[in-house]
Formats: structure tokens, C-alpha cells, sequence
């Protein structure tokens, strides 16, 4: 029963990929336009063939682009659907733009300006196709029979797309022509609507799919080495000076054929590279991807070889069946190879830029054929076979730069390594890592956390308060001075999150008070939260972070932990506890991989000010009262003046994101950051008397 609903599932999955490529390809202006617009250019605009010529420059130019389309297929979400979404937009923006170079009349510059357009907008959609092929392509382990479905399907287009371009040439006006691709372009809609069983479960929560903002995905996609030879072997597939124009000019000019010889040979030959599709979607399930991509390559490096012996017009068409044969397996391999090195969350990036790749090689390698059948009146065409087979030969060596983990199973079979690297990548990216923030509920925890969440983490933010209901990121209900509490809300966020990347220690209170008007209870509630609920924070998560080998903790510490600050002497203590606490476990975890950072505010305008506690005794009765109230009014005007949260926040996430590597950074008015330098500069006493003239209290008294 498993394996009947199994084979199900599956078939489902091909009936929706082979109808969907088949009319992909089908509304693809670039094939079943391409004869109608150069006759209506020649036939009824009287375009010259420079004309010609640069119309089909401009217009190729989305082509040539194409990974823009596709990185953007990657990070945008239209409607909340995803791929099915770019379906639903963009296939009626493509009909719309058909049907106004429809009504508007036929002329050179609506040809130009309508043809760019939807050569756009298709991009997106063929994106939006791309991307999603090869996302199911590695999540469900088919990327070799979805390769092999695609080619075929493809094919099938395009061989249509050759017949029917002439008949609409024939038979259709204009106006007829745009109102038929319209039509064709809407119901590519219909793949927004239709929603088979595979897109109803979780494949957009998988591992391959997430992805990251547009810097990291850029720069994941730069440093992910499969797509190098990927892209490239692609490239020097297309690359064929041998083929298109030089056979065309060969079989007419020199041959003296028909003009319908060398479209028959190209129908002949498209044709002829499905049985070699089949037999790679048969043999993906029973041999290693790299065997097939060996095979496949070595049989086609000679397949342009037997043009060299065309003597007639019949004798090509003959060959041309032997040439596709030999071509099918190569071309399914090497789409098989560009799906399984997408990056996670860059199938639309890596594929789109495969296919613009494909199409500059082939504008390329036609010129380039063009110039050398020129070039050399005699021997021409022969040039051209031996410098499309030398082009061919070049991709064996670049085969041994695949990296060999990524082809070396079947179709089906799970791979561990790549499974591994998937997991170390995305672990690597903002949008998937998991941040866990003490003191959220306000001041420098909330904004970080709404800042990490607007950057596509997902954070978890704590509080004491039962009732925390934060709008931007998950709550989490926390108290730092309990150790059965921290341990088991790290322990929710690790089932429910499976790791945690990111821990900020910011929960913290202020104590004012002399130390003589402060009790033992005061102090240590003092010490327990600003140090010792780190020290439970970071213990609790560190087992995860080291067996991980990645990770890091920021612990927000002060200003007044590199100096001490007049009536704060526990908090001050407390602050140089988790300085050294971070500086001694800095040693102790760097060799897992854990990063352990210092962050010292200045003055902040939060709500510490009013959350500050007095000590029990410091009342008018005190000794100090005098100076201990002069320097409070001082302290709470410097913390009303002081930064912003979005500031200290701004710098932790630069932290967070790896463009911060230090270990410790001050942040606030230059003046206090200042403090922090001449604190090592000065002579002791000196920088003592500058701090208590600055607080309000005589130097004498500051000595005594």
C-alpha cells in the first residue's frame, strides 16, 4: 500500500513538471516567436538586416540577465505562494503586454518595446518553474528523472514551437499572432491555481529551501563551489561554433540543398535526442550521477564529428539521427548536475543562471562559427567541427572539478554528505539561525530582537513577565536567577527551534547606593542577575553550540565594567565579573567554533532608569545622602541624554552577521567612550579625580 501511494505521489509529480514545461516552453517568445517577428519585420516593416539583426540583440538581452530574475524568483514571495505566486502574476502581465502589442498596431518600436517586455516578464516565470524543479529535484532525491522529464518535455516544445512558427507566419496577421501568445501566456496562470499534492506539504520548509537576505545569499552562492563547474560545463555544452549557421550557409551554399534541408535536420536532430533522455531517467535510479556524467560526456565529444563527412543534403539528415542520440545523455546529465549544486534557497538563482549561460554560449558559439566559415572559403565548415568537438573535449577535465560528494549517488539514494552540507550552510544563514535574547521585554533586548527578526532571524525573546506578548519575534518566559527556569526554556527553544546559534545575555538591573547603606541580600540579587544569569544562560546552551562547533555569545556588559562608577559599586562589580567571565570563556570555547563577545554601552535612553533600585539605607538620613543625591541627578540626566537602543542594536546584529569580529566593542557618546581610553592612559589617580569631578563629587572627598 506504501509503495502504491509512493508511485502515486510520483506520477503526480511528473503529470504537473511535463505539463508544466511543455507549456512553459511553448509560450517561450524566444522559440515560437522568433520566425513570426523576423518575417514581420522583413515582410511587413521592411526592416533591413542590420534591423533584424539588432532587434534580436535588444530583445535577448532579459535572456543574457536571467539570474536576476531568478535571485529575485529566491527572496520574494508574491501573494504568499511562492512560486505559484510568480504564476499568478506575472503569467497575466505577459498576456497583458501580448495583447497591447496586439491592439497598438504593428511597428518597429512596439515590436522592440513589446518583445523586451515580455521577455522579462517570461523570465520570471521560467524562474519561478526553475527554481521549483529543482528544489523537488533535491528535496525528494529525482533530480536525475526530473532532469530526464524536462529535457524530453522541452524537446517536445521546441520541436512543436518549429512546426508551428511557420504556420503562424503562414496563416496568422499580427494582430492574430499576439492574441494567441496572450492566450497561451494566461493559462500559464492556471499553475498559480493548481495545487497538487507534493506543494500541500512542507516543501518550502525544507533545509534546501531556506535561504537568507540579498547579501547573504549573494555571498553564499559566491563561496558554494558546485556551481562553478556546474555553470561552465553547461556554458561549453551550448558553446557550438559547428552547428546553426555554419551548417545552415554549408548545407545551401556549398551543398546546394534546400532551404527546408536544414530545417528538416534540426527537427531530425532534436528528435533524436529523446531515446537517450529515456535511457538516462532509466539508468539515474540504478547508477552513481558521476558515472553517467562520465559516460555521457565521452560519447558526445565527437558528436558534431560526422558533419565533417556530409557530402548531400540526404546524407545529413541521415546523421543527424546518430548526432541526437549521441547528445541526449549529455545534456539530461548536465541539467541532472545543475540541480543537485544548487545552494539551499537559490535553485531559481543557480538555474536561471545556468539557462542565460546556455543561450549567451550559443549566440556566442554561432558567432564565432559564423566568422570562421567565413574566414576560410575552402575549409571553413571543417574548422567549425574540429572547434565544436576541442570546445566538447573541454568539459572532461572540468568534470574533475565537480566536487565528488554531490554526483555520487543515484536518483533516490540519500546522501549523507550532501545532507550534512546542506544543514552547515543553512546554518550559516541569517534567515534560518535561531537567537535567543534575555531582557526583551524593553530597551536594548527589544530592539535587537525586533532588528534580528526584521533580518529574517528567528528570535526568541525572554522575559519575567508571564503576560510578554512581543509582535515581532516569539516570547519566551524566563527568569535569569533560576536555574530550573533557564534550563528549561533553552530547552523549549532547542525542540522547538533545534539549535540555537545566537545567545545575548542583555537581562540585567541597576543597585544604587553607598556600600554602606547597601545589605548583603541587595548585593548578591545585584550579582546574581548581572552575573551569575549569563553564567546560567551560557552553560545552558553551550553542550548544543559545542557539538554543533558553531556558535556565539554576546553578554552585554557596561561602560562601568572597565571603570567604576560612584554609587553603583555592586553593579559596577557585577559588570567586571562578566568582563572577565567572558574574557576567561573565550579560551575555553574558541577552539568549538564559539565566538564569546563583549559589548559595553554608555549611557542608553531605556527604562533602566526607572527600573533602578535604591538601596534600602540610602535615604536623607545617610551619610551620603548629599553627594549620593548630586550624582544620581547627574546620572539619570546623562541616561535620558543618552544613545538610543536602535544604536547598541545595530551593533550587535554587525556582530551577529560576522561583520564585527572583535572581541569587545564600546558603544555611545564619544565622550564616554572616550573614558574607556584614558582609563589605560592616564595615571590612576588622575582619571579617578576627572570621573568624580564629572559626577558632581569633590576631588578631596574622591582621595579620602
Amino acid at each position: 500500500m506504501v509503495t502504491s501511494n509512493r508511485s502515486s505521489h510520483t506520477r503526480s509529480i511528473y503529470y504537473y513538471f511535463a505539463s508544466l514545461t511543455l507549456l512553459v516552453y511553448l509560450v517561450a517568445p524566444e522559440y515560437l516567436l522568433d520566425i513570426p517577428t523576423s518575417y514581420m519585420l522583413k515582410n511587413d516593416l521592411h526592416a533591413t538586416a542590420p534591423q533584424v539583426s539588432l532587434f534580436r540583440l535588444l530583445t535577448g538581452i532579459p535572456m543574457y540577465l536571467a539570474f536576476l530574475p531568478g535571485l529575485a524568483r529566491d527572496l520574494w514571495n508574491p501573494f504568499g505562494l511562492r512560486d505559484r505566486g510568480f504564476f499568478l502574476l506575472f503569467a497575466p502581465l505577459t498576456a497583458c503586454v501580448f495583447v497591447w502589442m496586439g491592439v497598438s498596431g504593428l511597428s518597429y518600436r512596439v515590436l522592440v518595446i513589446g518583445m523586451i517586455l515580455v521577455m522579462l516578464s517570461f523570465r520570471f516565470l521560467l524562474a519561478a518553474y526553475q527554481g521549483l524543479i529543482a528544489l523537488v529535484g533535491q528535496e525528494l532525491l529525482m533530480s536525475g528523472r526530473l532532469s530526464t522529464l524536462s529535457s524530453m518535455f522541452y524537446q517536445t516544445a521546441l520541436i512543436l514551437a518549429a512546426f508551428a512558427s511557420g504556420i503562424v507566419s503562414e496563416s496568422l496577421s499580427p494582430r492574430q499572432t499576439f492574441f494567441m501568445m496572450a492566450a497561451l501566456a494566461a493559462s500559464l496562470g492556471l499553475f498559480g491555481v493548481w495545487r497538487p499534492q507534493f506543494l500541500r506539504g512542507h516543501v518550502y520548509d525544507r533545509p534546501q529551501a531556506q535561504g537568507s537576505n540579498l547579501r547573504g545569499d549573494v555571498r553564499r552562492l559566491l563561496k558554494h563551489r558546485a556551481i562553478y563547474p556546474a555553470v561552465l560545463i553547461s556554458f561549453l555544452w551550448w558553446f557550438n561554433p559547428g552547428l546553426n549557421t555554419p551548417v545552415q550557409f554549408y548545407l545551401t551554399n556549398q551543398l546546394h540543398a534546400s532551404d527546408a534541408t536544414y530545417s528538416n535536420f534540426l527537427g531530425i536532430f532534436a528528435i533524436s535526442f529523446i531515446p537517450t533522455y529515456l535511457l538516462y531517467g532509466l539508468l539515474c535510479t540504478r547508477l552513481p550521477a558521476a558515472k553517467l556524467l562520465w559516460w555521457g560526456t565521452i560519447v558526445a565529444v565527437p558528436q558534431m564529428v560526422p558533419l565533417a563527412f556530409v557530402h548531400s543534403g540526404n546524407l545529413a539528415l541521415a546523421l543527424a539521427v546518430p548526432m541526437g542520440l549521441m547528445g541526449g545523455m549529455a545534456t539530461a546529465a548536465y541539467f541532472d548536475l545543475a540541480m543537485r549544486s544548487c545552494p539551499p534557497g537559490l535553485q531559481g538563482t543557480l538555474m536561471m543562471l545556468v539557462l542565460g549561460g546556455n543561450m549567451l554560449a550559443a549566440r556566442g558559439g554561432d558567432l564565432l562559427g559564423a566568422k570562421i566559415y567565413a574566414g576560410f572559403p575552402t575549409q571553413g565548415f571543417l574548422y567549425c567541427v574540429i572547434a565544436t568537438t576541442a570546445v566538447y573535449a573541454l568539459i572532461l577535465p572540468v568534470i574533475l572539478w565537480v566536487p565528488k560528494h554531490i554526483i555520487a549517488t543515484a536518483d533516490g539514494v540519500p546522501n549523507p554528505e550532501v545532507d550534512a552540507e546542506v544543514a552547515a550552510e543553512i546554518g550559516a544563514a541569517p534567515s534560518t539561525k535561531v537567537a535567543l535574547i534575555t531582557g526583551a521585554s524593553s530597551g536594548i533586548g527589544a530592539a535587537s530582537a525586533e532588528l534580528l527578526a526584521k533580518r529574517g532571524y528567528v528570535v526568541y525573546g525572554s522575559s519575567r513577565n508571564p503576560n510578554f506578548k512581543p509582535t515581532g519575534f516569539r516570547p519566551l518566559h524566563m527568569d535569569v536567577r533560576d536555574d530550573e527556569s533557564v534550563n528549561h526554556a533553552v530547552a523549549r527553544v532547542l525542540q522547538e527551534a533545534g539549535r540555537i546559534d545566537v545567545l545575548i545575555n542583555n537581562a540585567g538591573c541597576g543597585l544604587a547606593g553607598a556600600v554602606e547603606d547597601t545589605t548583603s541580600a541587595e548585593a548578591l540579587h545585584q550579582i546574581d542577575v548581572n552575573f551569575m544569569g549569563p553564567f546560567r544562560l551560557a552553560k545552558a546552551v553551550l553542550p548544543a553550540m559545542r557539538r554543533r562547533r558553531s556558535g556565539l555569545i554576546v553578554n552585554v556588559s557596561s561602560l562601568g565594567g572597565l571603570f567604576g562608577l560612584p554609587f553603583q559599586s555592586f553593579y559596577s562589580a557585577s559588570k567586571f565579573a562578566l568582563e572577565g567571565f567572558t574574557e576567561s570563556l573565550r579560551y575555553e570555547v574558541s577552539r568549538y567554533g564559539i565566538r564569546v563577545v563583549l559589548i559595553e554601552p554608555g549611557d542608553v535612553q531605556t527604562g533602566f532608569t526607572g527600573s533602578r533600585v535604591m538601596a534600602a539605607a540610602a535615604s536623607g538620613s545617610s551619610a551620603y545622602a548629599g553627594p549620593f543625591s548630586t550624582c544620581m541627578r547627574i546620572i539619570e540626566k546623562e541616561e535620558k541624554n543618552g544613545v538610543a537602543p536602535a544604536r547598541i542594536a545595530q551593533t550587535i546584529c554587525r556582530i551577529v552577521e560576522g561583520d564585527a569580529a572583535g572581541p569587545r566593542y564600546t558603544v555611545g557618546a564619544f565622550s564616554q567612550r572616550l573614558s574607556a581610553v584614558l582609563k589605560i592612559l592616564l595615571p590612576g589617580i588622575l582619571f579617578e579625580t576627572i570621573i568624580g569631578s564629572f559626577y558632581g563629587l569633590d576631588s578631596s572627598e574622591t582621595r579620602t
